[in-house]
């Protein structure tokens, strides 16, 4: 099965995302970009668990489905609208860069990110969260016999 958080833990980094969190749907979301001065910006958020098919012939998951959700918080300027503008367009760009980084680890069998449907991974803008983040989620399926 596909371990998104530890994937992301590791590849984060070296798309300019320092910071990497778990949450469990939009509530701890938005509890995660209310805790300012804990959230360190500009960050990923990683959906823990995934839905997916489960094959009860094989007893393997076929496919699974993940998201994750790359943020960054306009500070003490909440009505902003070119920094607003900026954090989109960076966000953006850092989705776009772990999705490269995701492709290029499924290339091979063993690449951790080996059945990535590159075909079908979908964004969508959010924000505000928690009043003063915005940033993009990307969703994207797994699509192999998870042993």
């Amino acid at each position: 099965m596909f371990r998104a958080y530890e994937y992301f833990r590791e590849a984060a980094p070296g798309c300019g995302i320092p910071n990497v969190y778990r949450v469990t749907g939009l509530s701890r979301l938005e509890e995660l970009a209310r805790s300012i001065r804990e959230t360190r910006f500009p960050c990923l958020a990683v959906e823990v668990g995934a839905d997916g098919i489960l094959n009860v012939l094989t007893a393997h998951t076929t496919e699974s489905y993940h998201t994750f959700y790359v943020l960054d918080t306009v500070g003490d300027r909440p009505e902003d609208m070119d920094r607003i503008a900026r954090i989109m367009q960076e966000t953006f760009q850092m989705g776009e860069a772990l999705i490269r980084r995701m492709r290029a680890d499924a290339s091979d069998i063993t690449g951790p990110c080996y059945g990535l449907d590159a075909a079908r991974v979908t964004y969508s803008s959010i924000g505000p969260v928690g009043m003063l983040c915005y940033g993009y989620g990307f969703s994207f399926t797994m699509t192999r016999d998870h042993e």
